[in-house]
């Protein structure tokens, strides 16, 4: 297994803190399902004049077990 080294700043890591403490999972297990279906993702066209924009991604799922890992994000990247 391969370690990654992500640079988030303090308010997006204490956002993602938060979120995998009220789901009952860790930043690395949903950071790894979406990397797992990363491939699955859906692009969405890109609009003329628009390449340079930030990606959009929608919330993380609401529901989580230990049982059942996170589902990933939905991202559309524009």
């Amino acid at each position: 297994m391969r370690n990654i080294t992500v640079a988030v700043s303090d308010a997006v890591y204490h956002d993602a803190r938060v979120w995998a403490a009220q789901h009952d999972t860790s930043i690395s297990a949903t950071v790894q399902r979406l990397l797992e279906h990363l491939p699955t993702l859906e692009r969405a066209p890109r609009a003329a004049g628009k390449e340079d924009r930030t990606p959009a991604v929608a919330p993380l799922a609401d529901t989580v077990s230990p049982s059942r890992p996170p589902t990933p994000p939905q991202a559309v990247i524009l």
